[in-house]
């Protein structure tokens, strides 16, 4: 039962609900499907994260709560917070299940290298990517849901309506389950109540600050970093001197904490173009352009802390390896450059060994 406005009519008698929720859709100006368009060209981070916020009431408690059409469209500037914004807040929440919408529409387009458009991910790297971050937070559970949970009643009678939910429970969201049930139902193990004033602990592996357009998240095997440039810090993971909006991943493959393991997936995301890609303003795009796509160029010095040195090797998209990068430890931290330029056709991720 996908139900997008809070109608949960048969919330109590299916199996799950579903909901929808997308950043810069498109909005098709003078053609259906074909640009021109318009997008939202802004961050999320800094917009309080509308998508998932908004979605994360529509759960109704005691059934599972699945997002089959999910997206943080091009060509959306901001696109690489969507892994981590997604990731830890899918798992922060214990989502049953989310789909990327989409992977193609096209046979084409998935036995063809094409530029990049509003919703396929067959061609774009950042959507692939991003994806890295979500199965680690997400499906490897590397992010661990909130324990505390807060429900919202609404009267019985109300069932089949709108149901409106407060902008206070959406923030609340940020940091605790919340959803909703009919009043009366009883409340699942260890949840309170919603009432305007309530207080929830904040999480501590997330930290996010609207203001700044940061965004992190902490966890043993997994760490992220997103910023609109300059410096900051995780637990382990460091970003120092961002020349432009990035977001940096830490992921151990190996299964143990990044300052144990002697595998680690880093990526490193800034925005991806299609060359002659033409627009009318800021918000709104005449052309999608053609190949070969383009990679914003972005540095940063990368720091990780542990016991020991780490091999480095820049990878392509395939994930062969390019070239070893030289790093430096001292003093319990290891710090390498990272830069999307630093090979012909850009560099994205980095694989660490020791």
């Amino acid at each position: 039962l996908t139900g997008t406005t809070g109608r949960y009519t048969m919330a109590e008698k299916v199996n799950f609900t579903d909901e929808h929720g997308y950043f810069s859709h498109p909005t098709f100006i003078e053609k259906a499907w074909r640009v021109p368009i318009s997008f939202d060209a802004s961050s999320s981070i800094r917009n309080k994260v509308p998508l998932p916020r908004l979605m994360m009431p529509r759960r109704f408690f005691g059934k599972p709560l699945t997002v089959t059409e999910f997206n943080f469209c091009p060509p959306n500037p901001f696109r690489a917070e969507s892994g981590p914004l997604i990731g830890a807040y899918a798992a922060l929440q214990n989502w049953g299940g989310l789909w990327r919408f989409t992977w193609s529409h096209s046979e084409w387009r998935i036995k063809n290298i094409d530029p990049v458009m509003s919703f396929d991910a067959v061609n774009d790297p950042i959507q692939q990517l991003s994806d890295r971050i979500i199965i680690s937070l997400f499906l490897r559970e590397d992010m661990k849901p909130a324990k505390e949970k807060i429900v919202f009643q609404t009267p019985r009678e109300n069932q089949g309506r709108a149901i409106s939910f407060p902008n206070e429970l959406l923030d609340i969201g940020l940091n605790a389950q919340i959803g909703w049930n009919f009043t009366g139902d009883t409340l699942p193990i260890g949840a309170r109540l919603f009432h305007p004033g309530i207080r929830v602990a904040k999480n501590p592996q997330i930290q996010i600050d609207n203001n700044k357009g940061t965004f992190i998240v902490s966890t043993d095997r997994t760490e992220t970093i997103t910023l609109p440039s300059g410096s900051l810090s995780a637990n382990t993971l460091q970003i120092k001197n961002a020349s432009t909006f990035m977001t940096v991943a830490a992921i151990s493959r190996d299964r143990m904490p990044l300052t144990e393991s002697k595998d680690i997936l880093i990526i490193h995301m800034t925005n991806i173009s299609n060359s002659n890609a033409s627009y009318d303003n800021n918000t709104t795009i005449r052309s999608w352009g053609n190949l070969p796509l383009l990679i914003e160029h972005g540095t940063a010095e990368l720091r990780l802390r542990g016991k020991s040195p780490w091999r480095v090797m820049a990878l392509s998209l395939d994930g062969s390896e390019l070239a070893e990068i030289k790093g430096k430890f001292n003093n319990g931290l290891f710090s390498f450059k990272i830069d999307s330029g630093c090979f012909p056709g850009g560099v994205m991720a980095y694989h660490l060994t020791r």
